[in-house]
């Protein structure tokens, strides 16, 4: 699995959080639940906003490569599957590998 694929599903379950959805069972957090508060809603958008510019940037990058690369015949980008088994897990790992997560808790003195 490309790392752009673990980045457009991390996305999807921003966006998913952003309209109240739970990313897991795909239902409606209640009027009560802690994840259906307005300031979380607008950090689950923020986050969305920021991988959604970090995967435009990066088809763009692919996209430049891949014209220098092969014939016009090609299509791009392919269409990639993110299959419901990945686990958390990984998408974590690749956004700290990308920078856009930091590992660990910070501390104010």
């Amino acid at each position: 699995m490309k790392e752009i694929d673990i980045i457009k599903h991390a996305k999807s379950y921003m966006d998913m959080l952003s309209k109240g959805i739970n990313p897991i069972t795909k239902k409606e957090y209640s009027e009560t639940s802690d994840l259906n508060n307005e300031r979380l809603i607008k950090c689950f958008e923020f986050v969305s906003v920021i991988l959604e510019r970090v995967i435009t940037e990066e088809m763009s990058k692919e996209q430049g490569v891949k014209a220098t690369q092969t014939t016009s015949d090609d299509t791009f980008p392919p269409n990639s599957i993110v299959p419901d088994e990945l686990m958390g897990k990984d998408v974590v790992k690749t956004l700290i590998e990308k920078g856009l997560l930091k590992q660990g808790i910070n501390k104010k003195n």
